[in-house]
């Protein structure tokens, strides 16, 4: 009504205080004689592009989805240790047996990512030793060949003693 003008400037002069009543779910908040409700107010939420959002009861979570090279290669890094955990489950290892492994990569990606993340590989699957090679070095025990994103690798692993 009469007083737009009014409410329009407290609003602008006053957003914190305003933004902290929405926030605490307050049912209004006085500022100069004026009581302020979520009515007079109009709040318009933009995620950038580059952003999802996801809400919960109590939660508002936004995640940046930009995939970066470093990110791609930690990616590549992570399903080669989880394809290494199944070819140990798939030969009955336990979490306390060691194993030499061994991986062919032509795919220069993926080997950056393998070159990348080496030690993480060998301490999450167990290996004593881990080699990157153009072609498996020797007979292994396990051996498989896998394909992540179109790029394949051979992997091979033999169990240590004792």
């Amino acid at each position: 009504g009469k007083e737009t003008q009014v409410v329009m400037h407290l609003v602008e002069k006053h957003q914190h205080a305003l933004v902290e009543m929405l926030k605490s779910r307050q049912p209004h908040v006085v500022i100069d004689d004026k009581t302020l409700t979520p009515v007079h107010l109009n709040v318009t939420r933009i995620v950038p592009d580059k952003y999802q959002v996801g809400e919960g009861n109590a939660l508002r979570a936004y995640l940046d989805v930009l995939r970066t090279p470093e990110l791609e290669r930690e990616g590549f890094a992570r399903e080669v240790i989880r394809r290494i955990q199944q070819l140990r489950k798939k030969a009955g290892l336990v979490k306390s047996d060691r194993i030499t492994v061994e991986i062919a990569a032509g795919d220069a990606t993926l080997r950056a990512a393998i070159e990348e993340h080496a030690q993480a590989i060998a301490d999450r699957c167990g290996a004593t030793r881990f080699a990157l090679a153009d072609t498996l070095s020797q007979n292994f025990i396990m051996t498989n060949e896998e394909k992540i994103k179109g790029a394949s690798f051979v992997v091979g692993f033999n169990v240590l003693d004792g």
